[in-house]
């Protein structure tokens, strides 16, 4: 997340660490890594629910919920890919029945 802003308070915390405010514009903000990083269909979510924009077309909301869960499924299976004893115990935990693959053939 990138922010323009300037900030008294966040000056006083680097300065109390003995270190030169940065301006706000010059610092990137992590927000969640690459798996869970805010999308363009959440700021535009944001941009309606605090309504800063209002000239939408009809049936804008339908296409921004069909991309962002198309957008949030094929982060769930990345994210699984990465981490799959993590969600094997998940499952396990909700009660799904899951088998380890059979070794691939020709491997080691």
């Amino acid at each position: 997340m990138h922010v323009h802003a300037e900030s008294l308070e966040f000056g006083w915390i680097y300065g109390t660490a003995g270190l030169p405010p940065p301006r706000l514009s010059e610092m990137h903000f992590p927000v969640g890594g690459r798996r869970f990083r805010p999308t363009v269909e959440e700021f535009l979510k944001f941009l309606d629910r605090e309504e800063l924009f209002v000239d939408w077309q009809e049936g804008w909301a339908g296409i921004v919920e069909g991309s962002l869960s198309e957008w949030e499924r094929n982060q769930a299976q990345a994210t699984v890919r990465q981490h799959t004893e993590a969600a094997v115990a998940q499952l396990r935990r909700m009660g799904y029945g899951i088998t380890s693959p059979p070794p691939a053939i020709g491997m080691g």
